[in-house]
């Protein structure tokens, strides 16, 4: 990507010298041609069994099981057949789904992005665009090198060619073998593989062209080898097929770390874990020595490095959190059962990183806040009800880290199964307490029970994901009524590639209509806004809390933006938004809301959920709300510049909904005050006593809050 002078100097002082260096390491191998010739295109016999097995094993498939009967290195479950007692045991709870997905799977549907089934064939073309997307019947052909195509002249985004190529229904199609122990399953998962293989040779196609997405498939390919094995140990030709597509994936990655170093994000990780996965389990391959300890080395460096000090990781975003911890519940599993379990420091920052996603996830649903980049990745497609159901994670984590489950009992236990996690009954950890304020990740928790909330204000030392500084989430009894709208696309025609980064379609000031940082690309921010919590207060019995940040993304205008957010009891939200600085502008202060019945008001909005009703207003008094819908105008005052991704939310890759977005706006000098009364009682009278403050630079908006018989003074 060509860049400004300028910019260039930015992102070198931002990003620094090990990411920059890392990153033209990469560009310079790519063109000089030196990559093609480390990963030529060459047809799957190069990879036949004879030439990818190590010295010292026989070159038939037959002796290579004959070898694995009596040195099966271990797995998270057992390899050799289960018992029927087993199998009745467990399909009390999951054989009904699993045989009915594995099913699914072997009539041409397949799961994308974890839950939305589509009819693609059997087989599919892997490399066909599926129906009801952008280039929808398309066909890439893998008629070159990797390094050859531009993903951006695709006709579509190049996520609908990976995810199907993920296989996340060889997790689906194992479980159904091993829960009804019927054959069909294993024998089908081996034709989808051979299919596969067919259309896409070694190195050629796009689906070579990530080595993240070749990592994927080796975990795959490990799952299978287990999951499959009892089918497998009886069919030789179907056990070199597997291991020949082991090495072939296996040798893909090594070439192009520099990139996923560059990225320092789940594209190291995976692929380390990728590399560790391959060489503890397949010692019989060449190489396999060298991809362990590659693998290892980069995996310890990568979660030392990507999870933050209080937990959160690298890529501020929720489900590549979720991506993250599945990763490396696979690799810990994986060391443990190896006998070389992870550093005591690696498995500190882990156990932090599971309390984190735990302190997010609403437990009576399983969703988070949607922050940050969301491709739609769910690695393990174990024990969720919906794709955005954390659960499973949450749990196997406590399991693995804090010495116990999270939640009671559910379905969300099938996760920790899976990876061989200690599953009778055991002591709940869930009562541990959780941390309140994650500051190196940026956010700061309130509330609990029926109104909770989290509100976002990060320094950051690592690519910020979206502008979403001073993002406000709150859930109130399992709705989150103010909602971080998500991702969408990747790659698609203005205003959604990745439309939903911006802060026009957070819930945090926007002064003038402009971003608070320069954008790049997609994926890439400039000049980044940084924020700082001033301060937090709460009186003794817990009923009022105060939380005050500020970010200075509007630097270059002289301007600063401060957010206070009050919460009075399980009713009443108060924020108060003060836009800080000399000279005219327009502030406006927006509200991404699900779309439920609604009724608009001269001075605020009510909407009604089945859980109840709840208001919205924003003072000062005397002006409606601006409203819109799908991109739609509904009512109030029209806002300016672009509105066609105001009222949308994307709660899975690809996915759009529709939502409101509410909003006021002011023109006029500064200082200017926003004032928005989230009410989850609109129909009794207000209690809370509020005494203000004037809006100044230097000081905070309120002095002391009243509620009955509870005091605040700040």
């Amino acid at each position: 990507m060509m860049v400004p002078l300028s910019s260039a100097l930015t992102l070198a002082r931002e990003l620094g010298p090990r990411t920059l260096s890392a990153w033209l390491t990469y560009q310079i191998q790519r063109r000089s041609g030196w990559l093609r010739r480390r990963t030529p295109v060459r047809p799957w016999e190069t990879y036949a069994l004879p030439r990818v097995l190590a010295p010292g094993f026989g070159p038939q498939a037959a002796t290579c099981l004959d070898w694995r009967r009596e040195h099966q290195p271990p797995f998270f479950f057992p390899a050799g057949v289960w018992s029927a007692e087993r199998r009745h045991r467990l399909a009390e709870r999951w054989q009904e789904l699993a045989v009915r997905q594995g099913e699914a799977v072997l009539a041409g549907r397949f799961p994308l992005f974890g839950d939305q089934w589509t009819e693609l064939g059997l087989p599919p073309d892997f490399n066909r665009f599926p129906p009801g997307v952008a280039g929808a019947g398309q066909e890439v052909a893998a008629d070159r090198h990797w390094s050859r195509y531009h993903l951006a002249s695709l006709p579509g985004d190049v996520k609908y060619l990976w995810e199907p190529s993920r296989w996340a229904w060889v997790f689906l199609l194992v479980r159904a073998y091993r829960l009804s122990g019927e054959a069909r399953f294993a024998a089908g998962c081996l034709e989808l593989l051979r299919a596969w293989r067919v259309q896409n040779p070694p190195n050629a196609g796009v689906q070579w062209f990530s080595a993240q997405e070749a990592a994927i498939r080796l975990l795959a390919l490990s799952f299978a080898a287990y999951g499959f094995w009892p089918w497998l140990a009886q069919h030789p030709h179907e056990w070199a097929l597997l291991l020949e597509t082991v090495a072939a994936h296996a040798r893909r990655i090594p070439p192009t770390l520099a990139y996923a170093r560059a990225q320092r994000n789940n594209h190291l990780l995976l692929e380390a874990v990728g590399l560790y996965s391959a060489g503890l389990l397949f010692p019989e391959l060449r190489g396999a020595g060298h991809w362990r300890a590659l693998g290892r080395r980069w995996l310890e460096r990568a979660l030392l490095d990507q999870i933050m000090a209080d937990g959160g990781y690298i890529q501020h975003s929720t489900n590549y959190h979720r991506l993250m911890l599945q990763t490396a519940l696979w690799a810990a599993r994986l060391a443990a059962l190896h006998q070389e379990p992870l550093p005591a420091a690696v498995q500190e920052r882990l156990r932090r990183a599971a309390i984190w996603l735990a302190a997010f996830v609403d437990p009576s649903t399983g969703q988070a806040p949607n922050w940050g980049h969301n491709d739609g990745a769910l690695l393990l497609p174990f024990g969720a009800r919906f794709f955005a159901d954390q659960r499973p994670t949450v749990q196997a984590a406590w399991r693995a880290w804090l010495g116990g489950p999270r939640y009671p009992a559910g379905e969300w236990d099938e996760l920790g199964f899976w990876l061989g996690l200690q599953m009778e009954p055991m002591e709940a950890a869930g009562a541990q307490p959780v941390p309140t304020d994650f500051p190196a990740s940026g956010l700061y928790r309130f509330g609990a029970g029926e109104l909770r909330g989290a509100l976002r204000c990060a320094h950051f030392t690592t690519r910020p994901a979206h502008a979403d500084q001073l993002q406000l989430d709150l859930w109130w009894r399992g709705i989150n009524v103010a909602l971080d709208p998500g991702t969408y696309l990747y790659q698609a025609p203005a205003p959604w590639q990745n439309g939903l980064a911006g802060a026009v379609v957070h819930n945090g000031p926007l002064v003038d209509g402009r971003e608070p940082m320069r954008r790049l690309g997609p994926f890439l921010w400039a000049d980044w806004a940084q924020g700082e919590l001033l301060g937090r207060w709460a009186d003794r019995s817990g009923a009022l809390e105060m939380l005050a940040a500020e970010h200075y993304g509007y630097r270059a205008l002289g301007v600063t933006v401060r957010r206070t957010v009050v919460r009075a009891g399980e009713r009443l939200v108060l924020v108060v938004d003060d836009v800080l600085g000399q000279g005219e502008h327009r502030v406006r202060v927006g509200w991404s809301l699900p779309a439920l019945e609604f009724e608009a008001r001269k001075d605020r909005l009510l909407l009604r959920a089945e859980a109840g009703a709840f208001a919205l207003r924003v003072s000062p008094d005397g002006g409606a709300l601006s409203l819109y819908r799908q991109g739609e105008h509904l009512s109030g005052p029209t806002l300016a510049g672009e509105t066609r991704r105001l009222g949308w939310q994307a709660p899975n890759y690809g996915c759009r909904a529709a939502a409101l977005y509410a909003a006021r706006e002011l023109q006029g000098a500064l200082p200017l005050r926003l004032v928005t009364w989230w009410d989850f009682d609109p129909g009794a009278p207000v209690e809370l006593e509020v005494q203000w403050n004037p809006s100044q630079a230097g000081g905070l908006p309120i002095a002391g809050l009243r509620l009955g018989e509870y005091r605040l003074q700040v």
